[in-house]
């Protein structure tokens, strides 16, 4: 049986599966329910309990009508979480001034993102090594094959072939996980440097601040929200930077 890679031209981009495999991941181990609905879908934690928020709508048949974002878990565990609200309006105002704080730093933001790419991008001793893994990988599995051929054709010791078997399986077995560990690695520094790329893309490069909210520039930068409990969110951006943001530091 052979795995023949690339011999036909994929439905999606290499690249794209892999930030979704990543994505799939990284949701995995990450409490609450997701949902695509908005752009701020589980992007907003929260600190106390580290699940995401979700939407609701408050007043909805009047002129108040306002969507407001709040813990899912807020109610429902004994001790109830102290984040507060955020309307969504406020979201917007929050991200403005976050992204406005984060571009006084632009031209080191800019610089160190590059030299992250540079270093995260150099993958020739992890790809080497994982090539030597798959080819110890194939010696040790011709050796069992090969010993369990000789066990068929020659009259062995069965208590002696058994633990010689064991102990030949389990160091197949220990490189088949080294090689595992190996292409994990290989795959995150991929993702991570397609993230930092799409993000330095959509970074401003000039000087100039941005005076309403951008929904795809909220998405290309924002890798997610946490809400605190002392009335402050923290922007994480995609390159690792964190940006706290006080509420009283926007008008209502």
């Amino acid at each position: 049986m052979y795995h023949v890679k690339s011999s036909h031209q994929a439905i999606v981009e290499p690249e794209v599966f892999e930030m979704a495999q990543a994505e799939i991941e990284k949701r995995s181990k990450l409490k609450g329910q997701h949902t695509g609905g908005s752009v701020f879908s589980s992007k907003i934690m929260c600190a106390d309990c580290h699940n995401f928020f979700g939407s609701k709508v408050w007043h909805s048949a009047t002129k108040y009508r306002k969507t407001v974002w709040q813990c899912r878990y807020k109610f429902k565990r004994k001790k109830k979480c102290e984040t507060p609200h955020l309307y969504e309006e406020q979201i917007k105002k929050l991200f403005v001034l976050g992204f406005n704080k984060l571009l006084e730093d632009k031209d080191e933001i800019i610089e160190n993102c590059r030299a992250v790419i540079e270093v995260i991008g150099d993958t020739k001793s992890l790809e080497t090594e994982k090539a030597r893994l798959c080819g110890e990988s194939r010696l040790l599995f011709s050796k069992i094959q090969s010993y369990i051929d000789k066990n068929t054709s020659q009259t062995l010791d069965q208590q002696e072939y058994k633990e010689n078997y064991i102990k030949i399986s389990a160091g197949y077995e220990e490189v088949k996980k080294k090689i595992q560990d190996a292409e994990f690695k290989l795959q995150k520094a991929r993702v991570n440097k397609i993230a930092l790329e799409g993000f330095l893309n959509d970074f401003p490069k000039d000087a100039e601040l941005i005076t309403s909210f951008d929904e795809k520039l909220f998405s290309s930068v924002v890798d997610k929200i946490v809400a605190d409990v002392n009335n402050q969110v923290i922007f994480i951006f995609k390159n690792g930077h964190e940006t706290p943001v006080r509420l009283e530091e926007i008008s209502q």
